[in-house]
């Protein structure tokens, strides 16, 4: 068995295993930050909203925090994105 990352035609969240000839997709979700911090305790979301305002990895501004907490707001070269927070968390804390 092969495991192929960035197999053409396939975003990279989706796994592509070789199987006795047969390509097997995986496609791996991640859990919302909501949901992790009810696991784990941690807090992840509660950092976000702390880091509102903050400019991180040069071109990118956290703008909001979704109530839930699941979905962030970026400034990102002059234009609004929405993104998950675990992306946003990803990208400020790690």
């Amino acid at each position: 068995m092969r495991m192929k990352f960035g197999y053409p035609g396939y975003p990279s969240y989706i796994y592509v295993f070789e199987w006795f000839g047969r390509l097997i997709k995986i496609k791996v979700m991640m859990l919302d930050l909501s949901i992790q911090d009810k696991f784990d305790g941690l807090g992840k979301v509660d950092e976000l909203r702390s880091a509102i305002g903050k400019n991180y990895l040069g071109n990118n501004e956290l703008l909001n925090v979704s109530k839930n907490g699941n979905r962030c707001i970026v400034l990102r070269d002059g234009q609004k994105v929405s993104e998950p927070s675990w992306l946003t968390w990803n990208r400020l804390f790690s």
